[in-house]
């Protein structure tokens, strides 16, 4: 599965709201295919693993001391398969899928979001809310200011995290009684 930059997938131009409406049933479709085609390779590794995890089932029952059992119960025999490579590093493919369906629910979210913010957006034009009585008002520089700002106080914040840690890092711990 290819990467995106999801963020920059819903970001809304606010002075190109006629493009933004025209990109966004391509946009929606992109993530519902990439979110469908996440969910298959989902069931297919979870089909791969069962598979995989019954053969390795038969192998523990055929060939025990193959797998350094000393006795073969169900127990050691579901251990056994449990802790084969073979298994484990198909679990953690599953897992990742997993992450990246859940990762590209989320995005689609985000877009019938986006979709919602434009027809506000649009709903707010109509209204003449982006217009002065004096002077036009600017809506992509005053968004570009208001990002900054955003920005600069999530920087912000982080520094004093960052200081706070450092601080209570170097302070000495007390014990418990």
């Amino acid at each position: 599965m290819s990467k995106f930059d999801y963020q920059a997938e819903i970001n809304i131009d606010p002075t190109k709201l006629d493009l933004e409406w025209i990109d966004q049933p391509n946009k929606r479709m992109q993530f519902s295919q990439l979110c469908a085609d996440a969910q298959q390779l989902v069931r297919e590794l979870k089909n791969d693993m069962d598979v995989l995890e019954a053969q390795i089932m038969l192998e523990v029952y055929q060939n025990p001391d193959k797998f350094n059992l000393p006795k073969l119960t169900v127990d050691t025999a579901k251990a056994a398969v449990e802790l084969d490579p073979r298994v484990r590093k198909i679990k953690q493919e599953y897992l990742e899928a997993q992450n990246d369906h859940e990762l590209l629910k989320g995005a689609l979210d985000a877009i019938d979001d986006r979709k919602k913010a434009l027809e506000n957006l649009v709903s707010l034009l109509i209204a003449d809310y982006f217009s002065g009585p004096k002077t036009p008002r600017d809506i992509g520089s005053e968004y570009g200011r208001y990002k900054a700002e955003r920005e600069q106080i999530q920087s912000d914040i982080a520094y004093k995290l960052s200081k706070r840690k450092e601080r209570d890092e170097s302070k000495p711990k007390r014990r418990r009684r």
